[in-house]
């Protein structure tokens, strides 16, 4: 991302605000969708987070940090959202996660599902690890933990979900 424009959005330069937000629309749509599981609700929390992020942009102090914190604001609206509706996800709603790629559906409902199982705080850095390619440093910076924590949480949760798919469930 341009430094410039970083800078004009953080002094409330709309159309630069508005640059950064279409360079990172599709991760806080598809972090969203993970945790919404549906379509029309994930579009919402792109309005909100957008919202919210136009509010605190001057917050953020690199450039390199806008993605993962796009990413916390739409993890945080995404949690408030299901705890105002009292709503846990069951595991027999989930919805298929879409994708610029190719997948099968099965598959797609199957890994949508083993996510849901996890504990939410290994739900949350597996989906801004491997839904929006932030790096470990990113989501430890994010999330305000050190790196370590981060590791073990991704490490707990891939051997979850690897004991999941064993069990075929």
């Amino acid at each position: 991302m341009d430094d410039k424009i970083f800078n004009r959005a953080r002094k409330r330069d709309e159309e630069a605000f508005l640059t950064l937000m279409r360079l990172y629309k599709d991760n806080v749509y598809y972090t969203g969708l993970a945790y919404l599981k549906n379509s029309e609700k994930a579009k919402e929390a792109v309005q909100e987070v957008t919202f919210r992020a136009y509010k605190n942009i001057h917050k953020v102090k690199k450039a390199t940090a806008v993605k993962a914190w796009l990413v916390r604001i739409t993890i945080n609206y995404c949690l408030d959202e299901i705890k105002k509706s009292k709503r846990f996800q069951s595991g027999n709603d989930f919805t298929l996660i879409e994708s610029s790629q190719s997948h099968d559906v099965t598959e797609s409902l199957f890994l949508t599902e083993a996510i849901h199982t996890l504990r939410p705080k290994y739900q949350m850095v597996v989906i801004m690890k491997y839904y929006n390619d932030l790096t470990v440093n990113e989501i430890a910076e994010s999330l305000k933990m050190p790196t370590g924590t981060v590791k073990t949480y991704l490490s707990r949760a891939l051997t979850e979900l690897r004991n999941y798919a064993e069990r075929g469930i």
